[in-house]
């Protein structure tokens, strides 16, 4: 097993959001079924055997990769992300998209991963040189399944009936006016999808041209609009970013499915260890994650 950060440029049915996930690289395929007992899974693997694994591992991604880790299964990583985002949807019923396992199961250590959702075109890109990424969990535990995030699902997909497409992805910056005339919140919803792919693909411009500064402003703007037109995040993530900020990071975001989680910040490799200490000093309910 490797263990690694990656970075995902994925969001809602098309190119995304900037997403860091802390992932355990276990590459494997599950081929059969996904069943469950009062408190545990029961996962088939090709057919032939079998594991049970306890709810303590809440997500579907968690449970096959813990299940291919023991029996040591070759696969195809993005058949594997397709079969762990399938658990998501049809056995925990989250309606998610496939970002995470993709990252899971594609993601390198040390690079972003440009995804779009949609095709599942990928391409990795590295984190500019001298400059690293640091997870600091909020103190805000999230249960996607709890929250708004099936809500959010539901305003998408009214805001596509009333734009007449089938995703937001379809639209780009010129369908702008056409949005801010749908009903509140959904022009809100849709205006922070167009806006985030939008600097998606700017992010990966940046890093492929190796610009941490520029990368870190986008990060910035992208924690904005998932603040001020998407409303997933939490006052805590909105301060832990902000101070982030204050702490020498170039940008800082709210990541994951929103409303709470963890907060990722690109700092130099340099000002890391200053940077943390001030972080948890000041916010003594977080906890540093990772450090890629």
């Amino acid at each position: 097993m490797r263990f690694g950060t990656k970075m995902t440029l994925g969001s809602l049915g098309g190119v995304s959001l900037f997403v860091i996930v802390l992932t355990v690289m276990a590459i494997t395929t599950i081929n059969k079924t996904f069943d469950r007992t009062e408190d545990s899974f029961r996962v088939s693997l090709m057919g032939e055997k079998e594991i049970y694994i306890r709810d303590q591992v809440k997500s579907a991604t968690g449970a096959l990769r813990t299940a291919a880790a023991l029996f040591g299964l070759p696969a195809d990583p993005v058949d594997f992300a397709l079969k762990a985002r399938a658990v998501e949807n049809d056995f925990v019923g989250l309606p998610c998209g496939i970002m995470d396992q993709f990252a899971v199961s594609v993601g390198a250590p040390g690079h972003a991963l440009f995804l779009d959702t949609r095709t599942l075109d990928h391409r990795p890109a590295p984190i500019p040189q001298g400059h690293a990424v640091v997870v600091i969990h909020s103190g805000v535990r999230h249960r996607l399944t709890d929250s708004g995030y099936t809500t959010r699902v539901a305003e998408c997909k009214a805001a596509c009936e009333a734009l007449g497409v089938p995703l937001l992805s379809d639209l780009d910056t010129d369908a702008l006016p056409r949005i801010d005339a749908l009903p509140v919140p959904l022009n809100r919803r849709a205006r922070h999808v167009i806006t985030d792919n939008r600097l998606t693909k700017q992010g990966l411009a940046a890093l492929e041209a190796g610009n941490a500064r520029a990368f870190g402003r986008l990060m910035i703007e992208s924690h904005a609009t998932e603040r001020d037109n998407y409303e997933i995040t939490v006052p805590e993530t909105d301060a832990l970013a902000e101070g982030c900020l204050a702490a020498g990071a170039l940008g800082a975001r709210q990541t994951g499915g929103g409303f709470g989680g963890s907060v990722v910040a690109l700092v130099p490799e340099d000002k890391i260890a200053t940077f943390c200490d001030t972080i948890q000093a000041r916010f003594p309910d977080t906890r540093v994650l990772a450090v890629s």
